[in-house]
């Protein structure tokens, strides 16, 4: 069987999330906390994955550093390398179709910093999770950081959503270690859910610096009626750092002993 891999969401992937309100205010937080953690570093060696449309390793690029962009969708790639050579970014990124199933990176091969964004590590199961970590273990440099921004099994503004439209029993399957099918663009995705403890337990060879949550509205809520005010909810939630865990997105950090 085909592995579905974003093909037909790369096209699209930008205006439905990169480019929007909710897209933009998360995002930032995320660089936010990244411009901190790599302020006076110079050309770090970065390995980013499930990268997207590249928005994130345009960002390291300019900043200096080399990043080596992976990701399953063949199509998400040439997407990334478009956007990073219209930026002039072509001799700063390097691109790689990488599926974290089975992660295949050149022995020897190490990096400063290993980074994923909004849900890259959602597309494999807790048990996928701990290989994954095992892997990535070799290939980061000693008090390297790994940062990944995941969804978790809670979100406080879709559970409400889905009691309201009396859809609750999908909040159980979250629960599950079975994924979920989510419809993107009319490819059938397998998506899983993990709490900050599921990651806490899978990369328990590293130390956990810390969790945070990054927004706590779902993307598709952009144009609700009750934008406003989920706005509202969503700046005050984050500046008192409600539970990560009840999130729409949370950053996970681990630094390698």
């Amino acid at each position: 069987m085909k592995k579905a891999t974003f093909d037909i969401e790369a096209s699209n992937y930008d205006q439905h999330f990169t480019d929007t309100k909710i897209g933009r205010i998360q995002r930032n937080r995320v660089w936010k906390y990244m411009r901190k953690l790599l302020a006076g570093k110079k050309q770090l060696k970065i390995l980013e994955l499930n990268c997207g449309t590249g928005e994130d390793a345009a960002f390291f690029a300019e900043k200096g550093h080399m990043v080596l962009a992976t990701d399953l969708s063949p199509k998400m790639l040439e997407v990334a390398n478009r956007k990073i050579w219209n930026k002039g970014l072509k001799y700063n990124v390097q691109t790689q179709t990488l599926d974290l199933r089975n992660p295949k990176l050149k022995r020897g091969e190490m990096y400063d910093v290993i980074f994923s964004n909004f849900g890259g590590l959602n597309c494999i199961s807790k048990t996928e999770l701990d290989q994954l970590s095992d892997v990535l273990s070799k290939h980061l440099l000693p008090k390297g950081s790994c940062v990944f921004v995941v969804m978790p099994k809670n979100t406080i503004v879709e559970k409400w959503f889905r009691k309201y439209k009396n859809q609750s029993d999908i909040f159980h399957k979250r629960n599950a270690q079975i994924p979920l099918k989510v419809n993107v663009s009319g490819e059938l995705i397998s998506t899983y859910f993990h709490s900050d403890d599921d990651l806490k337990s899978s990369f328990y060879k590293f130390q956990h610096i810390v969790t945070k949550p990054i927004g706590f509205i779902p993307s598709y809520f952009e144009h609700s009626n009750r934008y406003f005010l989920l706005n509202i909810f969503d700046k005050i939630a984050t500046i008192l750092k409600f539970n990560a865990n009840t999130a729409d997105h949370y950053l996970i950090h681990f630094q390698k002993k």
